[in-house]
Formats: C-alpha cells, sequence, structure tokens
C-alpha cells in the first residue's frame, strides 16, 4: 500500500463525494490550514483508502473516510492520523449517515463517544449521528490498550422517550 499526505487528487474527490453524498468538487484541499488528506493506494494505483478531517475551528476537525479495502486501515496508520490531527485540534467529529452501519461500527472501535442525532445534520440534506473524540478517550495515544465496547445507541431516542 503507499500512503499520501498530499492534497487529494481528482479520482479521489470523485470517490470521495460519491461515497459521502457530499459534494467535494468545488473544494481546495491544498489549504493546509483547513484540511489534512489521507490517500492510500495499492500498488496498482486505485484507492484503497481516503481520510480527510477538516479543521472546522481552531478545536475542531470533522472527519469524512472512504473505506475501499479494510486492510489499508491500520493501526500504525489510525495513530499517525490521531496524532497529526490532535496536534492542530481538540477534537474530531464525525457526522455519520445513521443508515451506514460498516461506519458507525468503526467510530466505536476507534474510540468515538455517541454525542447526538442531527436532523438534516448532512449538506442539510441527511439526518447524521454525531460522534466525538477527544484525546483521553483515543486508544492510540499515551501507550493507552486498545479495547472497544459497541453500544446500542445508534439511532435516534424515539419521541416522547428519555
Amino acid at each position: 500500500m503507499i500512503v499520501s499526505f498530499q492534497p487529494l487528487q481528482l479520482d479521489a474527490i470523485a470517490l470521495l463525494s460519491a461515497a459521502t453524498g457530499v459534494d467535494f468538487s468545488g473544494t481546495e484541499f491544498s489549504n493546509e490550514n483547513e484540511w489534512l488528506c489521507c490517500t492510500v493506494r495499492n500498488p496498482g494505483g486505485g484507492i484503497a483508502l481516503i481520510v480527510v478531517f477538516e479543521f472546522k475551528t481552531w478545536f475542531d476537525a470533522h472527519v469524512s473516510t472512504v473505506m475501499v479495502d479494510k486492510r489499508s486501515l491500520s493501526r500504525q496508520l489510525l495513530t499517525v492520523l490521531v496524532r497529526m490531527v490532535f496536534a492542530r485540534a481538540d477534537r474530531i467529529t464525525a457526522l455519520i449517515d445513521p443508515n451506514n452501519k460498516v461506519a458507525l461500527a468503526q467510530v466505536w472501535r476507534m474510540g468515538f463517544r455517541y454525542e447526538g442525532y442531527i436532523r438534516r445534520g448532512i449538506e442539510g440534506q441527511r439526518d447524521a449521528v454525531l460522534f466525538g473524540l477527544l484525546p483521553e478517550d483515543c486508544p492510540y495515544l499515551g501507550g493507552k490498550p486498545f479495547r472497544y465496547r459497541v453500544s446500542a445507541v445508534t439511532h435516534p431516542p424515539q419521541p416522547g422517550v428519555h
């Protein structure tokens, strides 16, 4: 696998847009103050993984990912990515479509915590489950053991139920 931390190429932008349902086609990924990009390609040049962090504020980075090949997301790469992000931000935010079961399971394994449900939270069109990761919760920092617990909280609470 070939890992690049350069701005996304056109094929990666197209795949990220198609997979997330967010139009990234006009995004300027070369601005290092706003974006941290990682593309993993297989030896043939095909995309195996895309991870982008958008620094929305001085303390918050929003993450978007596309995983084509599970083998591309190694513990070593995750450690490098979270260290790079937490050197610049105090939290990582993930907004996930409530129907994306693979992504929901992945954020739990990575130590993210459920923080809420946002109606029309993705592009003002689709609902989103909100997750956050703080450095003290991250299993990839400080030599903490990697442990996870899958919670039943993946959907919004029902009206009238608390």
